[in-house]
């Protein structure tokens, strides 16, 4: 039997999965904040999202839809050809 998925396809497909999914994780990178609370005895420190308005953010989430829609179906079909 003939593998329909190759070597060189499967490599592809590898890379367009890491492709999508550092474009998809990129806006954690820009909305992520570290905050620091100095206590008595200790600091506190911990990370939140300093999301811009809610219009932005719902953009953003758009994108990353529609982003994230368009790949997936370039994949299922490159893996079935």
């Amino acid at each position: 039997m003939k593998a329909r998925v190759t070597e060189r396809r499967s490599t592809l497909l590898i890379a367009v999965v890491w492709i999508v999914a550092v474009v998809l994780s990129s806006p954690i990178l820009v909305y992520r904040r570290q905050f620091v609370r100095p206590w008595l005895d200790h600091i506190e420190i911990w990370c939140d999202d300093t999301w811009p308005p809610v219009s932005l953010q719902s953009m953003t989430f758009l994108a990353a839809v529609l982003t994230l829609q368009q790949y997936s179906g370039m994949v299922i079909s490159l893996a079935l050809s």
